[in-house]
C-alpha cells in the first residue's frame, strides 16, 4: 500500500510492477503445474504399485494353493501306502499260517519303508517280520560255493535255487534235495545276484 504523502507512481515504476506481478503469476502457475505433475505422478506411481501389489497377491494365492495341494497329493500318497502296508502285514500273517515263511517275509519287508519319507510303518509290521523270520526252518543245505553267498532265490514255481557268490560264480539248486544242478559259468568278478525270469 502507498502512503497518503508519496508522490505519485512515475511510468517506469508502473512498468517494473507490473513485470513483477506477471512474472509473479508466471512462477505461481509454473509451480502449480510442476505440483500438478507431481500429483498426478504420484497418482500413477501409487496405482502402477497398486496394481504391482495385486499381481504379487495373486501369485502368492497361487503358490500357497499348489503348495497346499502338493501336500494334500502327498498325504493321499502316504495314506494309500500306509493302507497297502497294512494290507501286506495281513497278508504276512496269512502266509505264515499257510507255511508260506518265504512269501512271507517279503510280504512283511513290502510293508515296511526303505527310504525315510517313503511310508510310516504300520502297526504289526516288524511283528509280522519277526513272526515270519520265527517260521524259517533250514530245510536243505547247499554245499558247492566256494567263498561267501552273496544272493539265493527261488524261481516262480520253488522248485529250483539259484545263488550267487563271490567265488565267481551262479549255481542252479534242486530247492527239495539241495542238490547242485548246474554251475552257471566262471565269471570274471564276483557274481552280486542271481534271478529268475518270471517264466522260470
Amino acid at each position: 500500500m502507498r502512503p497518503p504523502a508519496a508522490p505519485p507512481p512515475s511510468q517506469s515504476h508502473l512498468a517494473f510492477i507490473s513485470a513483477s506481478q506477471a512474472q509473479a503469476k508466471r512462477v505461481a502457475r509454473r509451480w502449480t503445474g510442476g505440483l500438478l505433475a507431481l500429483t498426478v505422478g504420484a497418482f500413477a506411481l501409487s496405482g502402477v504399485t497398486w496394481q504391482q501389489k495385486q499381481v504379487a497377491d495373486e501369485q502368492k494365492a497361487v503358490a500357497v494353493a499348489s503348495k497346499k495341494e502338493a501336500e494334500s497329493e502327498k498325504d493321499r500318497a502316504l495314506a494309500s501306502l500306509e493302507r497297502e502296508s497294512r494290507n501286506l502285514v495281513a497278508r504276512s500273517a496269512e502266509l505264515v499260517r499257510l507255511g508260506d515263511t518265504g512269501a512271507a517275509i517279503q510280504s512283511a519287508l513290502e510293508a515296511l519303508p526303505r527310504a525315510e519319507g517313503e511310508r510310516t510303518v504300520v502297526p504289526g509290521a516288524y511283528v509280522a517280520l519277526h513272526n515270519a523270520v520265527d517260521q524259517v526252518r533250514s530245510v536243505v543245505t547247499l554245499v558247492g560255493h566256494e567263498d561267501t553267498v552273496l544272493w539265493a532265490t527261488f524261481s516262480p514255481d520253488r522248485k529250483r535255487i539259484a545263488t550267487s557268490s563271490l567265488d565267481k560264480t551262479s549255481r542252479l539248486w534242486d530247492a527239495r534235495t539241495g542238490a547242485q544242478i548246474t554251475v552257471l559259468g566262471k565269471h570274471d568278478d564276483i557274481v552280486n545276484c542271481a534271478i529268475f525270469s518270471p517264466d522260470g
